[in-house]
């Protein structure tokens, strides 16, 4: 049999495409299958490292759902010096130190029980690892309490939750605020001085 040099050329044209096409679906990630778990009237989604609350009267609209980048629980070993100055004392000096961070969380395990769920799982840092525990409980109907624990270091003091918020999404209030009425994108300091131990309840 002849090969002729046009006929060659076609030929191992065609096999390097089809090794490079072998090449490219071998390399694409795994389809990661989604999960729901009923909380009471809420559905807990996940989704690999992402959560999702959505409720069972309207599944389309979310209610909450982690940030965008995976990285929804931040924990930190941290110290803040607070002192109040000027006449009257009515600002504050704020120092915040930041010792240790533990972040990019990973999801282990989903436990589930009567109107609630667990989320376990770990946070990663220079130093090592620590776990902690995302806890959704159905309050009632229309309530879903959380809950975050750090599990391994008692050291760990501060711990941040970031969420996914929508374009048209904003944010007021937060007591008086003299610089915008939508607080959405920025820092905003908040310093709690009175918790209202006991409003909005009976005290005998």
């Amino acid at each position: 049999m002849t090969v002729r040099r046009r006929d060659f050329l076609v030929a191992g044209v065609s096999a390097v495409a089809a090794a490079a096409l072998e090449q490219k679906t071998s390399a694409q990630p795994a389809v990661v299958a989604s999960e729901q778990h009923p909380v009471g009237e809420f559905i807990l989604d996940r989704t690999g490292n992402s959560l999702r609350v959505t409720h069972r009267r309207n599944p389309d609209r979310v209610l909450w759902e982690s940030a965008a980048d995976g990285n929804f629980i931040i924990a930190e070993k941290a110290a803040a010096d607070i002192r109040a100055f000027g006449t009257p004392e009515d600002s504050y000096k704020i120092r915040d130190t930041v010792a240790e961070t533990f972040e990019r969380p990973s999801i282990d395990a989903i436990d589930l029980a009567t109107g609630r769920a667990s989320v376990w799982g770990r946070l990663f840092g220079k130093a090592g690892t620590t776990g902690f525990r995302l806890n959704f409980e159905a309050v009632s109907a229309a309530h879903l309490r959380f809950e975050i624990k750090a599990e391994d270091d008692p050291n760990i003091n501060r711990i941040r939750l970031r969420s996914a918020s929508s374009s048209g999404e904003a944010f007021f209030g937060f007591g008086e605020q003299l610089t915008y009425f939508n607080q959405k994108g920025k820092v905003l300091p908040i310093l709690v001085q009175e918790h209202g131990v006991g409003r909005g309840r009976p005290i005998s």
